[in-house]
C-alpha cells in the first residue's frame, strides 16, 4: 500500500467523545524543529483510520528509524527526517526511501495534528506516547 495514501486515510485518533473534544480545542501554530523532535522522536504514534476504523501505529526511535503498522499489513520499515523548518518527512523501505512525505505539525490539546506540508487539506490527529517495548519489526501488530 502506498504510504501517502495510507497516511491520508488516517484522519483521526478514535475515542468518541475524545475525538469531539479534540476537534473543539484550539490549534497551535506550526511546531518548530526542536518541538517536533521532542514530540515524536522516541515515541509511539497511534490512531485509527476513518474509513475502516483499522488501528495503526508508528513507533519512532530517538534516531528517527520507524516501524509503521496498520491492520493486517506487514510492518513497514521507515525513517523520519526533521527539517530545520520543522517538517516531519517520512520515507519507507518499500519505496527505497525515495517517496518522502512531509508534514507540518501542530498541537490540538494533548494531541498532534499533521498537515500536508505542501498546503494540502490532508491531516490527522494522533496520540503520541513514550515507547515502552521498543520498535521491533517482529513485535505484535496493533
Amino acid at each position: 500500500m502506498h504510504m501517502r495514501a495510507m497516511a491520508a486515510a488516517v484522519l483521526m485518533w478514535a475515542g468518541g467523545a475524545g475525538a469531539t473534544q479534540a476537534q473543539g480545542e484550539a490549534l497551535s501554530q506550526p511546531l518548530t524543529a526542536a518541538e517536533v523532535r521532542a514530540a515524536i522522536l522516541g515515541r509511539a504514534l497511534s490512531g485509527v483510520t476513518e474509513a475502516s476504523r483499522a488501528p495503526w501505529m508508528e513507533c519512532i526511535t530517538r534516531d528517527g528509524d520507524t516501524i509503521f503498522r496498520i491492520g493486517g499489513v506487514p510492518p513497514q520499515i521507515g525513517r523520519v527526517r526533521i527539517t530545520e523548518a520543522g517538517e516531519a518527512c517520512f520515507s519507507y523501505e518499500a519505496t527505497g526511501f525515495a517517496d518522502e512525505n512531509c508534514w507540518v505539525m501542530r498541537r490540538r490539546g494533548e494531541r498532534l495534528q499533521f498537515d500536508d506540508a505542501e498546503g494540502g487539506s490532508e491531516s490527522f490527529l494522533v496520540l503520541a506516547r513514550p515507547r515502552v517495548n521498543g520498535c521491533a519489526a517482529d513485535a505484535p501488530s496493533v
